[in-house]
This record gives structure tokens, C-alpha cells and sequence, in this order.
């Protein structure tokens, strides 16, 4: 609210104010809130791949993860982008053409609004084998492409010169939270409820996704 531009002196008015806000919670709170409730109900379904990703964060210790703790844990960042890859909380994407242009065939005036959809994207079976599986191993550049999958076959947070900013804080911040829920806590779904996708602003989960939580020393 004190903030002034370097140049003018400049205050936000209480809109751009708002609106700063807003984006700091949908673009860098939800997302990450969601992508994690995705990552564990997935986990809940896979219980051999919980069970390995439980026996790699024991490496860790007891200590609290640091970003540096990343590399020994590759499994983690497997399984959140394959989470985002399946439920990516961007889940349809606009730009604006500067220009008059062509896709396809089809002819797209300058100005339109083009719409493309990482959920879909993601779901191609000519870009990604068995697409509808939860498959983490997909993202290991030991069993797969080096250095990952393109960025226009995989792109949870966009393409191009306006990739999403925060792309990197957001993905080390899923990883360190994974390791640490993980940890302390053994969830379950609630039984006779399962998640529906439900597309909004972003993709959540129709009326939510209820799990119980129990210590590991309760479980």
C-alpha cells in the first residue's frame, strides 16, 4: 500500500491495488493449493508409487527440506509435473493474435482470442503414451526425452515470452510442501466421495477433495 513508482512517485490506485492481490492469491495460492490436492488423491490411487516416494523423502532425514534437498529426491519432482500434467490448474489458456494469421487452416483474425488448453494438450496420446495414466517415471530424463518433454507438449504454466513468471518458485514450492505433508501425514479418501474435475478459472475439484489425515505413528 506504501509502494510508490521510481520514477513518478506514483501510489496504485485501490483497484490496480485490488487487482495485485487478486493475482497474487488465484496465480500463486490456488494453484499450488490445487496442484497438491490433485498430487495426493492421485497418490491415494497409486498407493506403490506413495509407498517409493514415502522411502526416498525417508533419505532426507528429519530436517526441513531446502531447495538443495531437490536433487536427492527426483521423484518428487516427478510426480508433480505429472500431477500438473493431468490437472494442470491452467487449464485453458488465451492469447491474442497481434496479427492476421492462419492455424490449421483456419483463418484467425488479428485480435481474436485463441484459446488453447494445456488439459487437453496433456491427454494426446501422440505426445504422451498411455496419456491417461498416472505415470511419473515419464518425467525421468533417465527413461525419457533429455532434458524433459517440449514446452509445447508439456506446458502447465504456458509457452513462449510470457510463460508464467513464477513458474520455477512454483514448482520447488509444490516439491518442498509434497515432502513435508508427506511426511508428517498419512491421508485417506473419505469413503463414498471421489473428485470431479470441475473447469473455472482454474481446475478444481467439484465440491472438493475430502481425505482424513493421520500421523504416521496413528496409521
Amino acid at each position: 500500500m506504501a509502494a510508490k513508482d521510481a520514477q513518478t512517485e506514483e501510489r496504485m490506485t485501490d483497484r490496480q491495488l485490488r487487482d495485485e492481490v487478486l493475482t497474487l492469491l488465484v496465480a500463486g495460492h490456488e494453484t499450488t493449493a490445487s496442484t497438491l490436492a490433485w498430487t495426493f488423491f492421485l497418490l491415494l490411487e497409486h498407493p506403490d508409487i506413495d509407498e517409493a516416494l514415502g522411502a526416498e523423502i525417508d533419505r532426507l532425514g528429519d530436517k526441513a527440506p531446502t531447495l538443495a534437498d531437490l536433487e536427492r529426491v527426483p521423484l518428487v519432482g516427478q510426480i508433480v509435473r505429472e500431477s500438473l500434467r493431468l490437472f494442470s490448474p491452467a487449464w485453458f489458456i488465451a492469447r491474442r493474435a497481434e496479427v492476421d494469421d492462419e492455424l490449421c487452416g483456419v483463418r484467425i483474425p488479428a485480435r481474436s482470442l485463441v484459446f488453447v488448453s494445456p488439459y487437453a494438450t496433456h491427454r494426446r496420446p501422440e505426445l504422451f503414451e498411455r496419456p491417461d495414466e498416472f505415470n511419473p517415471h515419464r518425467f525421468d530424463p533417465n527413461a525419457g526425452p533429455a532434458g524433459g518433454f517440449s514446452r509445447f507438449a508439456f506446458f502447465p504454466f504456458g509457452g513462449g515470452p510470457r510463460v508464467c513468471i513464477g513458474h520455477g518458485f512454483a514448482l520447488m514450492e509444490a516439491q518442498l510442501l509434497l515432502i513435508v505433508l508427506r511426511r508428517r501425514f498419512r491421508l485417506s479418501l473419505v469413503p463414498g466421495t471421489r473428485p470431479q474435475p470441475s473447469p473455472q478459472l482454474t481446475l478444481r475439484a467439484r465440491h472438493g477433495i475430502w481425505m482424513t489425515a493421520d500421523r504416521p505413528s496413528e496409521s
